[in-house]
């Protein structure tokens, strides 16, 4: 009756009206996650560099036989055991581990970033839904374009200090004294600026290794769970990493030898990435580019495996789930 009811009763539509807004409001909220601390990012920078850092202890050896070969001429270029030989005859077994301290740091920082920002820009361009493979992409070139424009200064130091030949019958002296050393020596030399020098092949390169890294082991992973039944495990992570490793060194290298080419070069490489790119085609032809391939698939592909492995490993122990 009128006036004993409730302002409702005088109104039925508009129970229906808040009832189907209060379902929508639910189904909303169930399907985007909930908010993520700050704790919780920098824990997935902790875990991405601490896994990055893993694999370059183990791979540095390779890393500077790599950067040699992609630097050598055409004419002074030898296989990758004939490299390493070279380098141990002359310069003696230590300087293998040459640039290890500026590839700690690089691995903490761009390695962190790189594969830390992946899984929240994964989340962010696909809120509430299983991510599209061209929606994992992006947030691979994203994440990874980042990460590098951060961490060029630690990169540059590496290469150059990898580069660097000493010992030798000549008893040549090193240009660079220690990472700390690299960095006074640059800044003096050709200003603050020159930390960042080659930073477009740099992002480059890490917008499209961090894409097919992180990407192609996602999806390949995804693929192998749902095809064979297996189970998350080392056994699907060795597997997913070394195919990953290969497709990701097939795609990289011809960036990677322009990046450093830029990165070792200074000053007296005044040319753009696509410029010195052409450069190098014109020398050298396609084969120029894919230099060092082999060597770059050798620390490539290990490292890849020991990332994701150590990587997954300490997601789970630290409560963040498989990648």
């Amino acid at each position: 009756m009128p006036g004993s009811g409730s302002p409702l009763d005088l109104h039925p539509g508009h129970s229906v009206d808040r009832t189907m807004a209060g379902a929508a409001e639910a189904m909303a909220s169930s399907l985007v996650p909930p908010p993520r601390g700050l704790a919780s990012y920098a824990m997935e920078y902790g875990v991405s560099g601490m896994s990055v850092g893993a694999a370059t202890c183990c791979t540095n050896p390779l890393d500077v036989i790599k950067v040699r070969l992609q630097l050598a001429d055409f004419m002074q270029r030898r296989g990758m055991l004939a490299t390493a030989s070279g380098i141990v005859q002359q310069e003696g077994f230590a300087a293998l581990f040459k640039g290890l301290s500026a590839a700690l740091m690089r691995a903490g920082v761009y390695g962190g970033a790189r594969l830390g920002f992946y899984g929240p820009m994964k989340s962010l361009l696909s809120p509430g839904k299983d991510p599209t493979f061209g929606t994992k992409l992006l947030a691979g070139m994203a994440s990874g374009a980042a990460a590098a424009a951060i961490a060029n200064p630690t990169d540059l130091i590496k290469v150059r200090l990898q580069a660097q030949k000493t010992g030798g019958a000549g008893g040549i002296t090193p240009q660079y004294n220690g990472a700390v050393g690299a960095i006074t020596h640059i800044v003096r030399a050709e200003g603050v600026l020159g930390l960042w020098r080659g930073v477009q092949p740099s992002m480059m390169r890490s917008a499209i290794l961090t894409a097919t890294q992180a990407a192609t082991y996602d999806e390949a992973k995804r693929h192998v769970l749902k095809i064979t039944g297996m189970k998350e495990g080392v056994q699907t992570h060795l597997g997913c990493s070394l195919l990953t490793g290969l497709v990701t060194t097939t795609v990289i290298n011809p960036v990677e030898v322009v990046k450093n080419t830029m990165f070792t070069k200074g000053k007296e490489c005044n040319m753009g990435p696509v410029a010195t790119a052409g450069n190098i085609f014109a020398r050298e032809g396609m084969r120029g580019l894919y230099k060092g391939w082999t060597a770059n698939y050798a620390r490539l592909g290990p490292q890849t495996t020991i990332t994701f492995l150590v990587l997954e490993k300490l997601r789970s122990i630290a409560g963040l789930g498989t990648v």
